[in-house]
């Protein structure tokens, strides 16, 4: 049952991005309120920890029908990432395509919830990266 959730959504956020390339139309049509918007905030700003390298683990435990728990994991990281990329996808669709959407986002607490954690991977980069200098 996971699993087909989880390809519905992805499937979902698929067509989303597609209808709403090059259309205001659409980004408006689908962002008649702040809820469709404010998921795909949630799931932008989640724990961003979630999709790190780091997150994967090469320890493998085989069940009795012979599959591996790691190749499991490894699939749901996948989508999670997956699902993460399209969010940020339809959320840049909806602000370049449409002044309204974009105006309704830009006044909502969504922004800067977005913003922070952009501040924070920038800073946690920057971090990263002084450390190997």
């Amino acid at each position: 049952m996971v699993v087909l959730l989880r390809k519905a959504t992805l499937s979902f956020l698929r067509v989303c991005i597609n209808l709403t390339n090059s259309s205001n139309e659409i980004c408006e049509a689908l962002s008649t309120n702040i809820s469709l918007a404010t998921i795909l905030g949630n799931v932008i700003t989640g724990d961003a920890k979630r999709y790190s390298d780091a997150d994967y683990r090469p320890d493998t435990t085989s069940h009795d029908d012979g599959s591996s728990i790691n190749e499991e994991d490894h699939e749901k990281r996948e989508s999670r990432f997956e699902i993460l990329l399209l969010s940020l996808g339809l959320m840049i669709n909806f602000v370049q395509e449409s002044d309204q959407v974009k105006d309704m986002i830009l006044t909502s607490p969504l922004a800067n919830n977005i913003k922070r954690v952009f501040e924070k991977l920038i800073a946690l980069d920057v971090f990263l990266q002084s450390q190997f200098l």
